[in-house]
């Protein structure tokens, strides 16, 4: 420590010359001495400047809910237990298939909103999807009905599995359309066996029996799939896969939800029928 017996010209130095990071500090100490006079003592020294302590940092305010549910039941249950019982609104739009809960629809603080986006039953799921194709080639569609056929409930499985077998093992398929009263209108599967060709009719049928819930935690639907085959000039053969039950089906699934929603949050929330939506306030500034 530097002081003023120390070094000449010290007071100068410690007032004139203060080095980056330093301070000079005056310390005045009264007191008394052995003989009871009072003492004053003056104290002139630089010391190194002491890092200020940063203060804790404040944490942001939790950014607003915005939960995606797939089942009606996990929706209603979060809604029962943290929406304002006086202010929740759930709005069900049948035809998106999509609903929305405002967990205080008077808060002016912004608003918080819930979804509910039911998610496809695994077992309708590949349905879904093949029937949103539209049209698929046969032996794709064969191996897929394969895969699925699960829920197939007519024919049954063992009926599907043996005709999906002969066509493909086949290396060549062409469609048979027949006249008459006793017609087979079907595929005709060419096969090589022992280096002969055999040719067999196949007989796919018009339509096949889904029985499975549409969406997790619903009921079980009957959907009736209509197949419809045709072929290229090039004779390539495929199946057009469409549903005339499944938009109805679906529409009676969605109304059963929101059944059991308006029915679980009775006295807790408005349950209604609409599409949320936000718009923005004009201003006359």
């Amino acid at each position: 420590m530097e002081t003023l017996e120390t070094k000449p010209n010290a007071l100068e130095t410690l007032l004139r010359n203060i080095e980056e990071g330093h301070e000079s500090v005056l310390d005045i100490t009264r007191a008394t001495d052995a003989d009871g006079k009072p003492l004053t003592t003056v104290e002139l020294r630089r010391r190194a400047i002491q890092p200020e302590l940063k203060p804790e940092p404040r944490l942001a305010i939790s950014p607003p809910r915005a939960h995606t549910f797939l089942t009606a039941y996990a929706f209603t249950r979060y809604l029962e237990k943290y929406g304002s019982p006086e202010n929740t609104v759930v709005l069900l739009d049948p035809v998106g298939k999509i609903g929305h809960g405002v967990l205080d629809e008077l808060t002016e603080r912004g608003r918080e909103v819930v979804r509910l986006q039911p998610t496809y039953n695994p077992g309708f799921a590949p349905w879904a999807a093949l029937i949103d194709a539209g049209r698929v080639e046969i032996t794709q569609f064969c191996e897929f009905l394969m895969a699925n056929r699960r829920v197939v409930t007519d024919p049954d499985g063992k009926t599907l599995a043996l005709l999906l077998s002969q066509v493909r093992i086949s290396h060549g398929i062409t469609i048979h359309r027949g006249r008459g009263a006793r017609a087979i209108n079907g595929l005709v599967c060419e096969t090589t066996i022992a280096g002969e060709k055999q040719e067999e009719t196949v007989e796919l049928p018009d339509s096949l029996t889904l029985e499975t819930p549409i969406f997790l935690g619903t009921d079980t639907q009957k959907i009736e799939v209509d197949l419809t085959l045709s072929a290229t000039r090039d004779g390539d053969v495929s199946v057009l896969v469409s549903s005339a039950d499944l938009a109805l089906a679906t529409l009676k699934t969605f109304d059963a939800m929101a059944d059991a929603i308006g029915e679980t949050l009775a006295g807790r929330a408005t349950v209604l029928t609409g599409q949320f939506f936000e718009g923005t306030w004009k201003t006359l500034d």
